[in-house]
C-alpha cells in the first residue's frame, strides 16, 4: 500500500446567489490549488449545501 495517498473531505456552503458568481468558482479553485487536488495521489470528496436559501 502506498502511504503517500491523501483523502480530503471538503464541506462547502453556498447561497443561491453566491454560487452563480465568479467568486464562488475562484474560491473552489483556490482550495483545489492549495491542497494540490490535481495530483493523482490526492483524492477528495466535495459535499455541502449548494442550494441553501438561508445563512443559518
Amino acid at each position: 500500500m502506498n502511504a503517500n495517498k491523501n483523502l480530503y473531505v471538503i464541506s462547502v456552503y453556498s447561497s443561491r446567489t453566491l454560487r452563480r458568481t465568479p467568486a464562488f468558482i475562484a474560491e473552489l479553485e483556490k482550495i483545489f490549488c492549495k491542497l494540490n487536488l490535481n495530483r493523482s495521489a490526492n483524492y477528495y470528496i466535495l459535499a455541502g449545501d449548494l442550494n441553501a436559501r438561508h445563512v443559518e
